[in-house]
């Protein structure tokens, strides 16, 4: 779900028909269908965030014979190499943040398109992103955690530098 500055609603999911599945967004009680001429399977966590200047951002992943990212800009495709999106956020500069996979199951985060790298501990043998999110002053947050000796460890990092928590994992994070 994302508000827009004029209270508008925007909220992402998909109409699956058949099998057949087209990903969507819907504005108040507009619904906005971004595959039309696109046959794709369901999409699997549709995510839907806006800019600043009110773009209109929609990502997710679908599975067919393997897994495949998508990523929308105002009914516009965009590439991602990416095959699982898990979060996405805007800056005020329009940079584009994202966390998800690749077909290697490997963890990546992304700026524009190109890896951004997370520190990490030494011997970590596996580590997963949950959530992105950019501040007004540009500082950029991902949740997630990280496995070391087969026991997970919460992560915060803030400007890919490492901070840990007591708990298992981070789901979300939220900036006023």
């Amino acid at each position: 779900i994302a508000l827009s500055k004029n209270g508008d609603i925007y909220i992402a999911g998909q109409r699956v028909l058949a099998g057949t599945g087209w990903a969507f967004y819907l504005m108040k009680n507009y619904q906005e269908e971004l595959s039309v001429n696109t046959v794709i399977p369901p999409i699997i966590s549709p995510i839907v965030t806006l800019s600043e200047a009110g773009d209109v951002y929609f990502a997710g992943s679908s599975f067919d014979t393997t897994y495949k990212a998508f990523l929308w800009k105002n009914r516009t495709q965009l590439a991602v190499p990416l095959t699982h999106i898990s979060s996405i956020a805007v800056s005020d500069k329009d940079d584009i943040y994202i966390t998800g996979s690749n077909e290697l199951g490997q963890t990546k985060f992304l700026k524009n398109g190109t890896e951004q790298t997370l520190e990490l501990p030494t011997g970590v043998t596996e580590h997963y992103t949950t959530k992105v999110a950019v501040s007004k002053n540009g500082k950029v947050y991902v949740a997630g955690y990280y496995i070391k000796n087969r026991i997970k460890h919460a992560a915060l990092w803030v400007d890919g530098k490492l901070n840990e928590y007591d708990a298992s994992y981070l789901a979300d994070v939220v900036l006023r």
